[in-house]
Parts: structure tokens; C-alpha cells; sequence
């Protein structure tokens, strides 16, 4: 038997890592969606997401707005890192940001953007 995963579809902020440094927490301390959790490895899978273009999503991209985040924010399903689910990735001033589930009325731009993700 499975065990849940209650993390998924949660919007946190994490310093995720750029291209140049993947195993390194992020110089940006910016919103992720998390898509999966690894309880073995501690790990979580995370979107990126961004306030930046955020009228214009593009293929595998979709656009959200609710309490919690301060502007629009696009998340690209198409940029994911697993990151580890420690302090130094998800705190900020010893604070953790979790804005909270992704609300259900966005489940159909989710699974939209997920349709157009080329694998």
C-alpha cells in the first residue's frame, strides 16, 4: 500500500538552483509548486515559478493568482528539480514560506499545462 503524499500541489518558496549550479540552493528565494515527494531521499519536486510575463504563459506554463502570493505567478512545468526538503533550501531568515495548497479551480490549467509538456 501506498502512503499519501500530503505535500503535492503545495505552493512554498524554496532558493531553487539555476542551470549553473544544480546541487546548490538558488541565489532567489522565489515560489515553487511542488509536484512529488521522495520520503526515501527527502526530497521534493518542484516548478519554478515566476511574477515575470505571467499574461503570456507559454507550452507547459499556467498562471495563478490567490491569497498567499503577493502578484500573479506563472509556474513552468517545464523547469523541475528535485531539491532537498532541508532548511537551507526552504527557509528564509529561519522562516519557512509555505503559501499553501494550490487551490482546486486551477486543477484544469494544471492538467492542461501538463498536456503540453513534450517528454
Amino acid at each position: 500500500m501506498n502512503t499519501p503524499k500530503p505535500f503535492r500541489l503545495i505552493v512554498l518558496y524554496a532558493w531553487l538552483p539555476d542551470h549553473l549550479n544544480p546541487n546548490l540552493p538558488g541565489p532567489k528565494y522565489r515560489p515553487v509548486l511542488v509536484l512529488d515527494v521522495n520520503p526515501k531521499t527527502k526530497e521534493l519536486l518542484v516548478a519554478y515559478g515566476t511574477s515575470q510575463n505571467t499574461q503570456y504563459p507559454g507550452k507547459g506554463e499556467f498562471t495563478v493568482h490567490f491569497d498567499g502570493l503577493s502578484k500573479p505567478t506563472k509556474f513552468c512545468l517545464g523547469y523541475q528539480r528535485w531539491i532537498p526538503a532541508t532548511d537551507e533550501y526552504l527557509c528564509k531568515h529561519g522562516q519557512k514560506n509555505i503559501i499553501g495548497y494550490l487551490p482546486r479551480y486551477y486543477y484544469d490549467v494544471l492538467t492542461d499545462a501538463i498536456d503540453d509538456i513534450d517528454y
